[in-house]
């Protein structure tokens, strides 16, 4: 009877014990991906960081290992289709992670992620259900065993045009104006001093001219 109780304790703590060592390895599989969302210009100016974004992180594969190129070919090719649509194709690999909003830093965590390849999106809430909110540049990560992963998230807005000085564009017009309105003032003035042929005032000078000769040439005989 001692010989069977023994056992049995031996049982009961290798049963602990092996149920430990298995909650132990896959709590070290897993792993976390922390998200930062900025706001900004495309050339990088004014960043800032928003809260209160969700994120939903949908599954789509087991690789850890992707090149750019793959990556943005799959955001092309997961941003065509609705979130519905996506947790049917890829539900054999989990259900959609959703994270707690983002935090007045523009943070959150979303913990216990198997390793592989992840669909990562802003979503909201639309007549009770969620789905993606295009305000947000979608992304694809892949999570590696037992690490700590930090991405960010943003938003792309075209680059503002540079504001005009209107107060030096009048000052320029004013200029121009001021400029044009001396040159026909001076033209003006030149015309008044210039004898043009066929004026009635050049017959008149070569009258005078003529009588004071004559005047002077009788003058001149006496």
């Amino acid at each position: 009877m001692k010989k069977i109780k023994y056992v049995f304790c031996l049982l009961i703590v290798a049963s602990i014990f092996t149920a430990f060592t298995i909650n132990n390895t896959s709590a070290s599989d897993l792993t976390s991906v922390t998200i930062t969302k900025t706001i900004n210009r495309i050339n990088g100016k004014d960043e800032k960081k928003l809260d209160g974004i969700i994120y939903g992180l949908l599954k789509i594969g087991h690789e850890t290992k992707l090149s750019d190129d793959k990556k943005k070919e799959l955001v092309s090719e997961m941003s065509a289709k609705s979130l519905d649509d996506l947790i049917k194709k890829y539900d054999k690999y989990g259900a959609l992670r959703i994270s707690i909003p983002t935090d007045t830093n523009g943070k959150t965590i979303v913990k216990n992620l198997e390793p592989g390849t992840y669909y990562v999106t802003e979503i909201k809430k639309d007549n009770g259900k969620w789905i993606v909110d295009k305000a947000g540049v979608p992304l694809i990560i892949t999570a590696v065993s037992n690490t700590r992963l930090n991405v960010n998230s943003k938003s792309y807005f075209p680059e503002r045009p540079e504001k005009k000085d209107n107060r030096r564009n009048d000052k320029e017009e004013n200029n121009r104006v001021s400029e044009e309105k001396n040159e026909r003032e001076n033209q003006n003035n030149d015309s008044k001093y210039i004898i043009k042929t066929g004026d009635g005032v050049i017959y008149t000078i070569l009258g005078s001219g003529i009588i004071l000769m004559a005047f002077g040439y009788r003058v001149y005989k006496k």
